[in-house]
C-alpha cells in the first residue's frame, strides 16, 4: 500500500519478498521489477516506447513469478496496484489453504481449519480474474482484512451479551413469579395430612 501511494507497482509480490524484521514488522523487498503506474493504452497493452529494457517487459514468462502473477500480467497487459493485490491474495490463499489457487478450477482445497466466510469472500474478490472486480486498492483490502475478525468479535460479544440478558430476565422472572400454580406447595401441609391420618 505504501508503494502504491507513491505510484509504484511491485509486480513480483510473493511470500519470499515479505521479510519479517526482529522488531516484528514486515518489509516488502525486491523492487527490481517495480514500475511506475502507467495509464492503460487504447490497445490495453503497454506501449512499445515504454522503457522495457530497464525494468523488463510484461510479456508472459519474462517478468515476475508466474505462480503469483495476475491474469493481466501473465497476458502481457498493463498492470496496476490491483495486480499486486492479486499476487498478495495468491500468497494469502497459500497461507490459509496450504496451496496456491488453481486458475479456472472450481472448488477449494480442504484447509486444516474452518475458514471464515468473510475471509473466503475476501479471497474470491482479491483473486477475481478482472482487475475491476477486485478491491479498488490495497488499502481497501487491508481494511477488509482487519474488519473481518473485528466483526466476528463484535458478533460474539453481542451474542454473549444477549445470552446473559436472556438468562438474567429468565432468572428474574422465576424469582418474581406470583402465580400459585408455579410455586411448590408447602410440604408441611402434606406431611401433616398423612400424619393426622395415623392418629
Amino acid at each position: 500500500d505504501a508503494a502504491h501511494r507513491v505510484g509504484v507497482v511491485h509486480r513480483d509480490f510473493k511470500p519470499s519478498n515479505a521479510l519479517v524484521g526482529e522488531d516484528g514488522r514486515v518489509r516488502i523487498a525486491d523492487f527490481g521489477l517495480a514500475r511506475g503506474l502507467w495509464p492503460i493504452s487504447s490497445t490495453g497493452r503497454e506501449s512499445a516506447d515504454r522503457p522495457s529494457s530497464e525494468h523488463g517487459s510484461t510479456r508472459p514468462g519474462t517478468v515476475g513469478t508466474p505462480a503469483y502473477m495476475s491474469p493481466e500480467q501473465r497476458s502481457g497487459a498493463n498492470v496496476d496496484e490491483r495486480s499486486d493485490q492479486y499476487s498478495f491474495c495468491v500468497a494469502l490463499h497459500e497461507a490459509v489453504y496450504g496451496q496456491r489457487p488453481v486458475p479456472d478450477r472450481p472448488g477449494r482445497p480442504a484447509p486444516a481449519f474452518k475458514v471464515p466466510l468473510w475471509l473466503r469472500r475476501l479471497l474470491d474478490r482479491g483473486l477475481a480474474h478482472r482487475p475491476e472486480d477486485r478491491f479498488p486498492s490495497m488499502a481497501a483490502l487491508i481494511e477488509a482484512l482487519q474488519a473481518g475478525p473485528r466483526r466476528r468479535r463484535q458478533f460474539l460479544q453481542t451474542a454473549g451479551l444477549a445470552t446473559a440478558l436472556v438468562a438474567a430476565v429468565g432468572i428474574g422472572a422465576a424469582l418474581n413469579r406470583s402465580d400459585p400454580q408455579d410455586v411448590c406447595p408447602d410440604p408441611r401441609a402434606q406431611i401433616t395430612q398423612y400424619w393426622d391420618m395415623g392418629h
